[in-house]
């Protein structure tokens, strides 16, 4: 199981810095750790749907009585970090806070939730270890090459988590009938 400070200290180490052994340690790669993990580990999950990230759920109908011109509403897992579909995606529905307001009776999504390290596949890992590398060589080390390097293995290493993650599901068919740009013809 990787967790967040391996995932820093392989950072750490592969520009050359010390490591650390919490995120509040009074170093500056420790602040640096704890300036910018969260927010590139977050840019990252939601640079795509992972469908390591990926649940389907029944909404639970709420009591109160909706607004915006809906008759129902559902509560949102508190996990949701964005609807990657609709089970009943041809009735209009719309997102309001933590809340999906709809006409349609019973609603079922597939949504991103927010995931752990533990559930980060390797390839994931080693995108985001290149991509806090990147960020920690520009603030610790300040060589441009150096820095090149690293943006250049990160885009390599999320491109090839983007492949891996790709291939996890059947290629999508397109129906020619009724794909827009190719119906007028």
């Amino acid at each position: 199981m990787t967790t967040d400070l391996e995932i820093c200290n392989t950072a750490l180490e592969l520009v050359g810095a010390n490591s650390i052994n919490t995120f509040q340690d009074e170093t500056r790669e420790s602040r640096l750790c704890n300036q910018l993990y969260v927010t590139t580990r977050d840019t990252l999950l939601q640079h795509r749907r992972w469908s390591f990230t990926l649940e389907i759920r029944q909404l639970s109908k709420l009591v109160a009585t909706p607004d915006q011109g809906y008759n129902y509403q559902y509560q949102l897992p508190s996990d949701v970090l964005g609807i990657a579909k609709n089970y009943d995606s041809h009735t209009d529905w719309r997102i309001i806070g933590d809340k999906l307001h709809t006409n349609v009776d019973e609603v079922s999504i597939l949504y991103q939730k927010e995931t752990g390290e533990e559930d980060f596949p390797p390839i994931f890992v080693r995108a985001l270890e290149m991509e806090m590398a990147k960020l920690m060589s520009m603030a610790l080390v300040q060589d441009p090459t150096f820095t090149q390097l690293f943006e250049d293995e990160a885009k390599k290493a999320l491109a090839r988590a983007r492949n891996a993650d790709s291939n996890l599901g059947p290629n999508l068919v397109v129906d020619r009938r009724t794909f827009d740009l190719t119906a007028v013809r």
